[in-house]
């Protein structure tokens, strides 16, 4: 990506944030390598507001696809949130747990997680993976990012979740099958991540068909580009080795960030820090999103494998508390750097995070 590349210029009401243009402005320099100053997330709640309380024997999976209640607790937010600097209201909608939703798995929705059980009993299962085009789940969630998208546009953002390829084997399948044929079967697998990959490809390009027409795009965690945009993953990759991400995980992410010019690959937890290396070798990858999981200490605690990634010449998206906000960008290079800040509940952690931000050029989309 070079210099002529130019913002996208979707147009924003300010019913949600202000100044959409500086936002869009400082974000398509940072995926552009042209911005010398870090992105600076904070999230900031102005007041108390909480979703309606629902009664536990609610049915859950009929509230998942109850576009009414969607719109008024995720409007409901936005309205209660202050985005600062350079944080945007999006709303991003999943449904259950990407592509293998709807080819034939069981989905099991509780009120905090959706379960997703096997379908496969072996490999050698003969399943019609262009099922998903008639399955009822498929066309309802189609639906809903049809009508979910068109209230969304020129408010706020919108993105959708397909999940990755690899881990929808793995749901379909069952982690510990599968990871035992990745090394007796590998053939196997291969096989059928061929057949999987051009349908999650045809899935997104029928939800990117019912969208309004846009000139920007969003993936999961809130982040903006000025094109189409993806979000790759692969939980089961913690339990591989590096050769098998590359042979199994790392070709369906190149393919995922070739279908879109923006593309973000989501790191979660120290046991997936061995595919880094594999990750940095994408060249269209643009994102590496370094989580660290519950549990896993403090961020500055994470600085070496924060710098690998920067060094590595992709950019970096991480989280930190307020309070390793300042220490965080002092100690890591601020080119391609975006750091989440978790929320700030009080007007002290507002002003502190505000003024390491200006210190370090990071206020300028207020």
């Amino acid at each position: 990506m070079t210099d002529e590349h130019a913002p996208a210029d979707p147009q924003y009401s300010a019913e949600f944030k202000q100044n959409w243009d500086g936002f869009r402005s400082r974000m398509t320099a940072w995926w552009h390598d042209n911005l010398p100053t870090p992105i600076v997330r904070i999230p900031t709640p102005r007041g108390q507001w909480r979703p309606e309380p629902l009664p536990d024997d609610t049915d859950w999976e009929a509230y998942a696809g109850d576009v009414a209640a969607i719109l008024r607790s995720r409007e409901g937010s936005f309205a209660d949130n202050a985005y600062l600097t350079d944080h945007a209201p999006c709303y991003d909608i999943g449904a259950g747990h990407g592509i293998g939703t709807f080819l034939g798995c069981r989905m099991e929705y509780r009120r905090e997680t959706v379960w997703m059980h096997p379908c496969l009993s072996s490999l050698d299962d003969e399943l019609d993976v262009t099922r998903w085009r008639r399955d009822a789940r498929w066309l309802a969630y189609k639906e809903r990012v049809r009508v979910l998208s068109a209230r969304a546009a020129g408010r706020y953002g919108f993105g959708y979740y397909l999940g990755g390829v690899a881990q929808a084997l793995a749901l379909m399948r069952g982690d510990q099958p599968l990871l035992i044929e990745m090394i007796e079967r590998p053939e196997a697998i291969d096989a059928w991540l061929a057949r999987l990959l051009p349908e999650w490809l045809a899935m997104a390009e029928e939800l990117e068909a019912v969208m309004p027409p846009r000139a920007d795009g969003w993936t999961l965690f809130w982040l903006w580009a000025p094109g189409r945009a993806i979000f790759a993953e692969c939980d089961v990759s913690c339990n591989v080795s590096p050769a098998m991400f590359r042979r199994f995980v790392a070709p369906e992410v190149q393919a995922m960030a070739r279908w879109a010019p923006y593309s973000m690959y989501h790191l979660d937890g120290p046991g997936a820090i061995q595919h880094i290396d594999a990750l940095l070798e994408i060249p269209e990858l643009g994102v590496i999103q370094w989580i660290r999981g519950e549990g896993s200490g403090p961020a500055m605690d994470w600085l070496p494998v924060m710098r690998r990634v920067l060094e590595g010449g992709k950019k970096l998206y991480t989280e930190c508390s307020v309070d390793e906000l300042e220490p965080l960008l002092a100690h890591l290079p601020h080119k391609g750097l975006l750091v989440h800040v978790d929320p700030c509940t009080t007007p002290a952690q507002v002003d502190k995070a505000l003024r390491i931000a200006a210190e370090h050029g990071a206020d300028q989309a207020l």
